[in-house]
């Protein structure tokens, strides 16, 4: 017995001097202490795992402490439609590892596999411009991520991309031969400058054939500082020894750089191989100095890439390897750390604008301290918060403190953030308040100010972050020139970023003879860097004063013109009305499609000025979607739906020939002779090879071990060509192979007679280890080496192509549905998410309706927003899809709570040297005041103070200061207070100053605070009035226009607009406006004669008159007049039905219009029908 104790003590001993060299990975974010659970917790090394979803695996927790997401983060993943980026799964892992403290990989910014298929699409210098813009996009969203895989499989004969020659090629931009890596290595240091970068790839492990090329770009990679660490993938393995392993990592370990083994698995069906394979192995890894963490490749069975490396069964019983790695990872000792002596932050100032985000980051010292958890706090979150992660956001402009705590000794550290308001470009932007130039001068300009000249070919100016909302039409600027002229390009995000306008600027003669120049602009949206880069010839080229953008507009503009989506899909779409300052935002959305809808609740931003509404994408087809306005402007966007399976897109090409191209350069031309179904088929010419036909690059992710269903219509006349022809239906792949073409595998054939449409069809499931990379399909004859022109290279015809996945996950039916309220109180105008839990929490259809049953008290949209609209009740439900389950919630609305305010009442005009009174009213008031301080102001130069009294004998002034002329400051007492919807408390007389006349005034309530019985103050609302001083016609008598003003304005203010009888068209409406405005600019004209004035009169009141005619009536369904609502009155509306006010026969079919709304319509018909007497 005591020699097995000191056999085991001296091998923990051992074990404890092998790792007193590991440290963990220097990341101030996380620490060995905090890092999350599992096998690895407190070990001087991760042992990590993917997710491959977004919802967190079985066991996750309880075994890994690193997270890569297997797909998530991949760039087909994020962007499967161009310029629409989705990193929701993997900003779910990402969320998920900070609050675990545990690593997160991106996994990976450049590979030549599932990158999106629309790249191949693109000019090289747009592919340079999408790729830095997805790097970029990945930094701002995953600012702090530990570690970046830049670069993917780069060695020869694996995945480099396609498009490399686009980004640097491989001696384009700095003669390396591998210049493409340098320029992704760049652009990700610049973007993710909190991250460590790796580079990754295979068979590196497993044998020498690319050890010394990738050494050699790592090598090149280190020179320049632009790496961290070294990934080497882990599969392949089970015949590789732990030497030949050792050896490897030791050549790698040269470099100087950690070393990652980023995607271990063995593929391995018998436990016991697998448990010794896994013994052999992994103490190589963990006990490697280099080796700074292991991540596996998956853990369940059933969702690892290769079918036989899990290591938990589907019963959750552990395979014997996982066993053994358990024990193993037990015996090593955890990694001893001291207590917190202090912590730094990496900035200790930061300037951001309205709405942006960035990463502070917290240093505990010492590095490997205990507990390095901090605790994050910002002292003025209205202008700046900050999460639990460091990341801090702007909020309003003004400045803040942001403090981080060590809970380990209470150490701090703080950072100022100083917020500034984003910059619109819609106003007028001074060339002078640039934020970063090159080249150009200040000067003084002749029209004021200050100018930007000496300007020569290449120089720029940069204003940073331009909000440019939903778009620019146009962009102007106020330019002059003395030498040759040139042009200022447009450009956003830097100085080779995307040209959206070019504005040339021409020779006006003079250094200061200003003239302004425009031109249009497309694809301004969002907030962006705003770059103008000067062009020309020789010498001092311009000027430049002012610059300013001009929104699109007048109109309603749709963020997108089309949408593709699968059935079961949602999308938003975001309609804006221009110009910005519309008053009425109002936009409707409709779908001509019933399954492919918008609901009604469309949401406004306030802040955006845009209206969004939710795409239900229900079943298979297209739709057109129009956002309307009240007063009639529309933008359609046109919706896709493909099946919810489906892989092809356009297969019947009824809507035309993208995203189709030739394959072996064959020639596709769309084609309306004969199509099998719909309008259109596709010819196919041109064939060279027996692989040449119509191709399509998958945009949806193609899954090994997945099972498809293909379908096909061909068809191919002419008497040279024999009578038959077996035709394939073929997918590539593996694109990326040097010999691509040996992953080509026929999906189905079938032989296609001659002169009729065929069918190939069949079913085809993909090899479980079978690798994708780009893959495409494509219609092919069967193979020939030398193919005949006539046998096997004929012309034909294809249509309603199809690859739909089959492998059916099992259906879990939905058993209930539960609301996290069930009864809301809300004010007018609030909002409150109401949150529906389906269960069980794996259903497999979890999708719910959203409905109200009062819309005029509240409403909800499609994702469980309710919004207030009127006092009341309203009872929203929630629907499962699968079973129709129920759950509900009763909102009671209750008015929003005036505002108290103090109101000024006054004449709008008075004659020259006249005295007045400015009644001042308290409006509003719930519960009683009994004393107000009240400040007003008034123009000293037209109007003379004379005093204050109260409105009644309960109110005593007790102050008047109007010592500062053009102030006065009164304070009074409310004996017994006043309470109520508007009561008179003050009355203010003034004076018109002698020698004033035909002019205007104004006074103004400045400030109005309320006393109430608690000894609390109401700060109340305020008001002003403008008056009109007489003079210059004498004996102009205009009361009887004051009058008539005020009555039609009374009219006018109550006035509502609509179809509904007693309402108003708003043509009408908008008439008696221009009325109103006319007479008011008589009343207002001081030499107006008396004819003007009555003639004013005179029109203003035919207006109402004509105003008043056109109000909504009651619709008539006699319309025969015979007394008695018959079959007669509904054959008349029958007979005119589809009559719209437009056509010619509109002055007879008017009167079977029940609704009002310009066109005879089912709506008439019923409104007549319900009303025929028995």
């Amino acid at each position: 017995m005591m020699k097995r104790f000191i056999s085991m003590m001296i091998i923990v001993f051992i074990i404890s001097t092998m790792f007193t060299s590991i440290s963990f990975a220097d990341n101030p974010a996380i620490s060995t202490e905090t890092a999350g659970g599992g096998m690895a917790a407190g070990k001087p090394k991760w042992v990590g795992n993917i997710w491959y979803s977004g919802t967190e695996p079985d066991y996750f927790s309880d075994y890994w402490n690193q997270l890569t997401p297997e797909n998530a983060s991949k760039w087909a993943s994020c962007e499967a439609q161009q310029g629409v980026y989705n990193f929701s799964a993997a900003k779910a892992m990402y969320d998920y590892t900070r609050s675990k403290g545990i690593p997160f990989k991106f996994h990976t910014l450049v590979w030549g596999s599932q990158y999106p298929r629309w790249m191949d699409n693109l000019s090289p210098e747009d592919q340079k411009i999408k790729v830095e813009s997805w790097i970029k996009n990945a930094g701002l969203n995953f600012p702090d991520a530990e570690y970046v895989d830049v670069v993917n499989e780069p060695m020869p004969g694996h995945a480099p991309p396609r498009w490399r020659t686009a980004i640097g090629g491989d001696i384009d931009l700095y003669g390396t031969g591998w210049d493409w890596v340098v320029w992704s290595f760049e652009k990700a240091r610049e973007y993710f400058p909190n991250s460590k970068l790796f580079i990754n790839d295979y068979n590196i492990l497993s044998g020498y054939t690319n050890l010394d090329t990738y050494i050699n770009v790592i090598n090149i990679l280190k020179e320049r500082g632009l790496i961290d660490g070294i990934g080497c993938q882990g599969h392949g393995l089970e015949n590789t020894s732990a030497a030949d392993v050792k050896a490897r990592l030791d050549r790698l370990a040269a470099t100087g750089l950690p070393i990652h083994i980023s995607e271990f698995d063995l593929n391995i069906a018998d436990d016991t191989a697998q448990k010794n394979k896994m013994q052999e192995l992994f103490p190589v890894f963990y006990e490697h100095p280099a080796v700074e963490g292991i991540t596996l490749w998956g853990y369940l069975q059933g969702h690892t890439w290769i079918a036989n490396s899990y290591l938990i069964r589907s019963d959750g019983t552990e395979r014997p390897a996982l066993v053994w790695l358990k024990e193993y990872l037990a015996s090593i000792p955890p990694v001893e750390t001291p207590s917190v002596t202090g912590v730094t932050l990496n900035k200790s100032t930061l300037s951001l604008t309205v709405g942006a985000s960035e990463q502070l980051v917290a240093t505990v010292e010492p590095t490997d301290a205990a507990n390095k958890e901090v605790i994050w706090e910002s002292d003025n979150t209205g202008v700046a918060t900050v999460d639990a992660t460091g990341k801090v956001t702007a909020i309003a402009a003004g400045t803040a403190t942001i403090m981080v705590t060590t809970v380990d000794g209470g150490k701090t550290a703080t950072c100022t953030v100083t917020v500034s308001a984003l910059g619109n470009p819609y106003t007028r932007n001074e060339a002078e308040a640039y934020d970063q130039q090159s080249g150009v001068q200040k000067e003084t300009c002749s029209e004021g100010g200050q100018n930007i000249g000496y300007i020569e070919n290449g120089d720029w100016i940069r204003f940073n972050n331009m909000d440019f909302g939903t778009g620019a039409a146009s962009f102007e600027a106020r330019v002059s020139s003395q030498g040759s002229g040139g042009n200022i390009e447009i450009r956003l995000d830097s100085l080779t970023g995307p040209v959206i306008g070019n504005c040339t600027v021409p020779v006006t003669g003079g250094w200061q003879t200003w003239t302004t120049v425009s031109c249009p602009v497309s694809g301004a949206t969002g907030v962006h860097d705003l770059y103008l880069k000067f062009t020309g010839g020789s010498g001092y080229l311009f000027n430049i004063n002012w610059w300013q953008f001009n929104p699109a507009g007048p109109g309603v503009y749709l963020n997108r013109t089309s949408v593709l989506l699968r059935a079961g899909e949602t999308d938003t779409l975001t309609a804006t009305v221009y110009p910005l300052d519309e008053p009425d935002k109002t936009v409707i959305f409709s779908s001509n499609n019933p399954q492919i809808s918008v609901p009604s609740g469309a949401v406004y931003d306030p802040e955006t000025g845009a209206t969004s509404v939710t795409i239900n994408a229900l079943a298979k087809g297209t739709a057109t979607i129009t956002a309307a306005t009240k007063d009639g402007k529309t933008a359609t966007c046109t919706v896709t739906v493909i099946p919810a399976n489906e892989l092809i897109v356009n297969g019947g090409f009824e809507n035309g020939i993208n995203p189709w191209i030739g394959n072996d350069s064959a020639t596709i031309s769309l084609s309306n002779q004969d199509p099998y179904s719909g309008s259109n088929c596709l010819f196919t010419t041109g064939r060279t090879t027996t692989g040449g036909g119509p191709r399509q690059n998958l945009i949806f992710e193609v899954i090994p071990g997945h099972t498809y269903q293909v379908s096909a219509k061909v068809k191919y006349v002419g008497d040279a060509y024999p009578a038959s022809k077996q035709f394939n239906f073929c997918i590539t792949c593996d694109t990326e192979r040097s010999d691509y073409w040996s992953s080509i595998r026929i999906m189905a054939s079938a032989n296609i007679t001659k002169g009729t449409w065929g069918t190939i069809s069949g079913t085809y499931q993909i090899a479980a280890d079978e690798k994708i990379s780009n893959p495409y399909i494509f219609i092919e004859t069967v193979y020939a080496s030398s193919p005949s022109a006539t046998e096997d290279l004929m012309d034909f015809y294809v249509d309603d192509i199809s690859l739909v996945d089959i492998t059916a996950p099992p259906y879990v039916a939905v058993e209930g549905v539960t609301l996290d309220a069930d009864t809301l109180n809300l004010k007018e105008g609030e909002s409150r998410q109401l949150v529906a839990t389906v269960v069980p929490e794996n259903a497999t259809n979890k999708n719910v309706i959203w409905e109200s049953d009062n819309t005029g008290v509240a409403t909800v949209d499609s994702t469980g927003k309710v919004t207030a609209v009127a006092a009341g009740t309203a009872t929203i439900m929630v629907t499962t899809v699968d079973g129709s389950k129920t759950a509900a919630c009763t909102v009671t609305v209750t008015p929003e709570a005036e505002v108290p305010t103090a109101a000024l009442t006054a004449s709008g005009s008075v004659q020259p040297g006249a005295t007045f009174t400015a009644g001042i009213s308290l409006d509003n008031l719930s519960s009683g005041v009994y004393a107000e301080d009240i400040l007003l102001s008034y123009d000293a130069d037209v109007f003379e103070y004379v005093g204050t009294t109260g409105a009644n004998d309960n109110i005593k002034v007790l102050r008047e200061d109007a010592s500062a002329p053009g102030t006065v400051r009164l304070i009074a007492a409310n004996i017994g207070g006043v309470s109520g919807a508007s009561t008179p408390v003050l009355n203010v007389s003034f004076k018109v100053k002698a020698g004033v006349e035909n002019t205007t005034g104004s006074i103004a309530v400045t400030s109005a605070k309320l006393g109430v019985p608690d000894g609390s103050i109401i700060e109340a609302g305020l008001s002003s009035k403008v008056i009109t001083i007489g003079g210059g016609t004498p004996g102009v008598d205009k009361s009887q226009l004051i009058t008539a003003i005020n009555n039609a304005q009374t009219l006018y203010d109550n006035a509502e607009v609509g179809t509904e009888p007693g309402q108003y068209p708003q043509a009408a409406r908008d008439a008696l406006k221009a009325a109103i405005d006319a007479a008011k600019a008589v009343r207002d004209d001081s030499s107006a004669t008396q004819s003007q004035v009555d003639s004013a009169v005179t029109a203003l009141n035919n207006a109402v008159n004509i105003f008043k005619a056109a109000v909504v009536e009651e619709a008539k369904p006699d319309i025969n007049d015979d007394g008695i609502i018959d079959v007669a009155d509904l054959g008349f509306v029958a007979y005119y039905y589809g009559k719209e006010c437009t056509g010619t026969e509109w002055q007879i079919a008017k009167a079977a219009d029940m609704n009002g709304d310009g066109k005879i319509g089912i709506e008439d018909l019923a409104y007549v029908a319900i009303r025929i007497e028995d």
